[in-house]
């Protein structure tokens, strides 16, 4: 198994030990609306950037992605839980056709810790 199917089955996972409680669902949800769905399409898409626009962006098209998905998934099951964590299994689904989970490497820390706490905001 390769190492991506390895991250992809991991997320898929979690998103089934978030059926299990509403804390694992909290933090599922925090990391696949926030992290996870961004950088599934930025891999998927095969953009090159560098480790601070990677995780910039990644926020960055979570946020959008993830808030679409869920508003389109809830129109046809209702805004519940399951509908949010049905979201989050697709996204893990599409994780299995990445090819490469290679990160760039960070050239300078403060950038990245910049960027993130500018975002945080």
């Amino acid at each position: 198994m390769r190492r991506a199917d390895k991250l992809a089955l991991l997320s898929l996972l979690a998103v089934a030990a978030a059926f299990l409680h509403p804390a694992i669902a909290l933090l599922v949800a925090l990391f696949f609306s926030l992290f996870f769905a961004g950088f599934v399409a930025l891999k998927l898409l095969r953009i090159d950037l560098s480790f601070l626009e990677l995780a910039c962006f990644s926020v960055l098209l979570s946020v959008l992605l993830s808030t679409h998905l869920v508003y389109w998934f809830s129109l046809v099951f209702g805004y519940v839980t399951h509908a949010v964590l049905l979201v989050f299994a697709v996204v893990s689904a599409f994780a299995f056709a990445v090819k490469d989970w290679t990160l760039p490497k960070p050239s300078d820390g403060r950038a990245l810790l910049a960027a993130l706490l500018l975002f945080a905001l």
